[in-house]
């Protein structure tokens, strides 16, 4: 018998640092624009640091799940924290000593970024070592509900903190990457199958996990479809702050909104197993999109911070059970030795457009204003639930 994830130490304890690590970074990811605006008051620049944070998907991922699969996934998580910790560590030095430059928040946001891909991507592949196979849809559940949880507390801890002083919201993302990289090193259980190394081919390794997902129609499909969606939702997050700022809402109220948009993330993530029992699967995949689109409409019709959090909360909602049905399937279907570059070339797809979005986030609002940026990005996710209901391996889709 399995042990239940709640007896099961090893994973208590990833799970545990990983909680004060992602609620570092949620603390951090309202403080980046809300920084980049107080010191030059540009949507476009912040849109800038936007798309540095979002583009290492698209730079590193496949290359990433060749260094995953090669390497001891223990080690390598340690390490990336640590230079997590580094790099936010230097904003709050820079702006104590008064000579922080905007190209070094440029620069931080990319490590940032860097260091949130492979990290995921790692541990995502630990999973099924960490836990039973069977458990793993429940042990990505958790995940969410750990990431959402902290989406709830940390953008208005983190609103707060830059209230006090501009440095604290990044000291304290920091800290929490110290505290994943020493809390990693107690894991006692291997976190990948013992193997014997063929010479490393980068193209061929690489082709290896592009074969072996394009095999899986459901997940492919399912990957493409959210790629296109996740454009707007990379710059969505920009558009709100700039939305909500320009109508005098504080850096307080402003966490507020991020807040209801996790607690909508988290009460999706409590609802996801009985959902994925219930719920078919095409409903599952589809039906989000149309929702979304109706959701980005309605943000062009107020700017005030609580009521933009509410209906984002709606639009969130969703998301933890399409993780645990689809993502479930991709870790389990995946042997350990093409989990890392399966997992890389999916979450490439799924990941291509944010960082564009974010960069169109920043520079339609300068331009056009928020109101017609978010009726632009309703009209594209029109479009998307549209394609993704004409998709045949979608509307028929089965566990």
């Amino acid at each position: 018998m399995a042990v239940p994830l709640r007896n099961n130490r090893d994973f208590t304890l990833l799970w545990s640092a990983q909680l004060v690590s992602a609620l570092g970074s949620q603390v951090s990811l309202v403080a980046f624009p809300l920084l980049v605006l107080a010191l030059t008051g540009s949507p476009a620049k912040a849109g800038i640091v936007g798309f540095a944070n979002t583009v290492p998907v698209l730079l590193f991922y496949l290359p990433a799940g060749v260094v995953v699969d090669r390497h001891d996934r223990r080690k390598l998580m340690a390490g990336l924290s640590a230079v997590g910790a580094v790099a936010l560590g230097s904003i709050p030095i820079a702006l104590a000593l008064g000579d922080l430059a905007f190209a070094q928040i440029v620069v931080v946001a990319f490590v940032q970024g860097t260091v949130t891909a492979i990290f995921s991507l790692t541990e995502q592949g630990a999973l099924p070592l960490v836990v039973d196979p069977s458990q793993v849809p429940e042990a990505l559940a958790r995940n969410e509900a750990r990431r959402t949880g902290a989406s709830v507390v940390g953008p208005p801890l983190g609103g707060v903190l830059f209230g006090i002083a501009r440095l604290l919201p990044f000291l304290a993302d920091a800290v929490s990457y110290l505290v994943s990289a020493v809390s990693l090193m107690f894991l006692r259980t291997p976190l990948q199958e013992p193997r014997a190394l063929a010479p490393l081919r980068p193209r061929a390794d690489i082709a290896a996990g592009v074969r072996a997902l394009w095999e899986l129609t459901f997940v492919r499909a399912s990957a493409l479809s959210v790629a296109a969606a996740n454009f707007i939702w990379g710059g969505v997050d920009i558009v709100l702050i700039v939305r909500a700022r320009e109508h005098g809402a504080s850096a307080g109220a402003i966490g507020v909104l991020f807040a209801l948009m996790g607690v909508g993330g988290l009460l999706g993530a409590l609802a996801a197993p009985a959902i994925a029992r219930r719920v078919a699967i095409p409903v599952i995949v589809i039906g989000p999109f149309w929702v979304e689109a109706a959701i980005v409409a309605a943000f062009a019709l107020t700017h005030d911070p609580y009521v933009l959090g509410a209906l984002a909360a709606l639009a969130v909602f969703p998301s933890p059970v399409w993780a645990a049905v689809v993502v479930g399937a991709r870790l389990t279907l995946t042997p350990d030795h093409l989990r890392g570059r399966v997992n890389s070339v999916a979450r490439l797809i799924t990941a291509s457009m944010i960082p564009l979005g974010a960069l169109a986030g920043g520079v339609l609002a300068a331009a056009a204003g928020t109101t017609t940026t978010l009726l632009l990005f309703a009209t594209w996710q029109t479009l998307v639930a549209a394609a993704s209901l004409s998709a045949r391996s979608l509307r028929h889709a089965h566990a």
